[in-house]
């Protein structure tokens, strides 16, 4: 294991590059002694530490197109878009074997990142022994604001954490963590639109107990870029190591179009093989 930090992007199905990604470190047979993964990054970088190489392609393509895990009528019902319970419970045994020993016994340190609800700050939410709690870190870190219920641990309420870590770099680099590997999933130079006023009064509407989510929220446009910049900085730097798409992709943050995330998973594979000397020498592995 590498004394490292391994950073995983979220973005919904464009994590199907991420997935790409993860499947070659394992086939190479790196692991990193931390993890931290926001959203669906938090998701595929549980497979990672399984090592449940392929599940991950299957969490972020084929699983979004079932409705028992995604559906307006869940939304309807439960305030819900995304159901975690059979995401957690039913896939597992019936679709998609979890390692789940594996990714509870290893010693990686695990977070996963969300956002607090009564403060607005980030949270990184760890690994714990207490699996039901751990699945409940997994499900905040993905619990898309407007489209999900909040998360309560430990008396708190959380949802996702896109909004003040997208890709959770800055803690690695604060406790001054020698190497980070950083997974994006948005190509060099990309630029975040601000949140449209529509979606900003409806935030405004929804969470008007919380004021300081609101604003985390409304203003995220303008962290998502202010990172993605010092991110781009820090690479020319040789401080961290980015594998990022090429291309712009051209999957949406729930996409079901198969063929599309099918490219997208193969494409960050070819990423990852492009690179993985270069990462080597980053690593001095």
């Amino acid at each position: 294991m590498i004394d490292a930090a391994l950073v995983v992007q979220g973005g919904g199905t464009r994590g199907a590059f991420a997935a790409g990604v993860l499947d070659v470190l394992m086939e190479e047979g790196l692991s990193f002694t931390d993890v931290y993964g926001t959203s669906a990054g938090a998701l595929t970088a549980c497979n990672f530490i399984s090592g449940d190489l392929g599940r991950s392609r299957y969490i972020v393509t084929e699983l979004m197109g079932d409705r028992r895990f995604i559906s307006v009528g869940h939304f309807l019902m439960t305030g819900n878009l995304f159901n975690f319970k059979y995401l957690f419970r039913v896939v597992p045994k019936k679709k998609s074997p979890f390692n789940e020993d594996a990714f509870f016994r290893s010693p990686v340190n695990f977070y996963a990142v969300s956002t607090c609800l009564e403060d607005g700050t980030v949270a990184y939410l760890p690994k714990t022994a207490n699996r039901n709690k751990t699945y409940r870190c997994l499900a905040s870190s993905a619990s898309l604001p407007l489209f999900s219920k909040p998360v309560k641990i430990d008396g708190k309420k959380y949802l996702d954490g896109g909004q003040l870590a997208p890709f959770p770099y800055k803690k690695p680099l604060s406790e001054n963590k020698e190497k980070i590997v950083i997974i994006l999933t948005r190509e060099f130079g990309f630029v975040q639109p601000t949140v449209k006023e529509k979606t900003a009064r409806k935030a405004l509407r929804k969470y008007r107990k919380y004021p300081e989510f609101v604003q985390s929220y409304i203003h995220s446009a303008e962290v998502f870029n202010r990172d993605m910049r010092e991110v781009e900085e820090l690479e020319k730097q040789g401080r961290v190591f980015v594998i990022r798409p090429d291309i712009p992709p051209t999957v949406g943050i729930a996409e079901r179009d198969m063929k599309k995330l099918e490219e997208l998973y193969e494409q960050g594979k070819e990423a990852c093989r492009r690179r993985i000397a270069a990462l080597r020498v980053y690593l001095d592995a």
